[in-house]
């Protein structure tokens, strides 16, 4: 290698140098901008409409034929309730008006909120404080929540036509994000994609009865489907049985499926 070539090869090393050190110290990486779509699963604004189609589903799951009814919810004005701005839901079976099935909803494109009143739950009376309850968590990493968990004392339960006293009774309903399914609604039906939230309750405790106090407990599971930009679409609960001692006792599933709907 003459001179002129060993010079040549030394400068080459040391801009090469020269450049990883520029790089290391002074340019700045900028990342790409992370584009995210946040999907919106619950429009809530006043004068919203759905009309769902519910169904009782007996103990093989089939419809109970009669059982068919026509329910429709209407979405009130925005006001302050209880610390959120929320909108009260009205509630219409076959056209006529519930005058106490009524609630008040809360959410954004995160979270929506239900604010719960005895009557919500199995129209029995819960000793539960009342309280807004997260119903659904679209975006949250934690993927189940407790929805409630407490004794209740002295509770009326109907068990085949018979009502007994629970002397403690432990209710806990759990609520867990569960996977996107495709699911049909409307008329005529269409799959669409749809956020599926899963609500599992369970009962256990003992009632007093002719026969002294005798062991009952049950559990079941019930399926909520949202849908983007849409709103609930569909909730379905299995039959199910109550186990009181070595009986058990069926209790009816039901279907509530979205027809049509109206948002503005």
């Amino acid at each position: 290698m003459n001179n002129c070539t060993r010079f040549t090869a030394i400068c080459a090393v040391a801009l090469s140098v020269f450049a990883a050190g520029c790089r290391d110290d002074d340019t700045t990486i900028v990342d790409p901008p992370v584009t995210t779509t946040t999907k919106f699963y619950t429009p809530t604004a006043q004068g919203n409409v759905r009309v769902y189609k519910h169904t009782e589903l007996d103990t093989n799951s089939a419809v109970i034929e009669g059982s068919t009814t026509i329910d429709s919810v209407v979405t009130g004005s925005a006001t302050m309730y209880v610390g959120k701005t929320a909108y009260m839901e009205s509630y219409y079976r076959d056209g006529m008006k519930d005058s106490v099935a009524s609630s008040y909803i809360s959410g954004d494109s995160t979270t929506y909120y239900r604010y719960f009143t005895p009557i919500d739950f199995n129209n029995s009376p819960i000793a539960v404080p009342k309280r807004w309850v997260k119903e659904a968590d679209f975006k949250s990493t934690t993927t189940s929540w407790v929805t409630f968990d407490s004794t209740l004392i002295n509770f009326p339960v109907d068990v085949a036509g018979s009502t007994y006293t629970a002397d403690s009774l432990h209710v806990k309903q759990t609520r867990t994000k569960g996977a996107i399914s495709s699911v049909a609604f409307g008329t005529p039906a269409a799959p669409k994609q749809a956020q599926e939230v899963v609500v599992t309750t369970t009962f256990s405790g003992k009632v007093t009865s002719q026969f002294g106090a005798i062991p009952i407990g049950f559990s079941n599971i019930e399926k909520l489907y949202f849908v983007e930009n849409v709103g609930l679409v569909k909730r379905h609960r299995d039959p199910y049985k109550v186990d009181v001692t070595v009986l058990k006792y069926p209790v009816n599933g039901f279907d509530y499926t979205l027809q049509s709907y109206v948002n503005k």
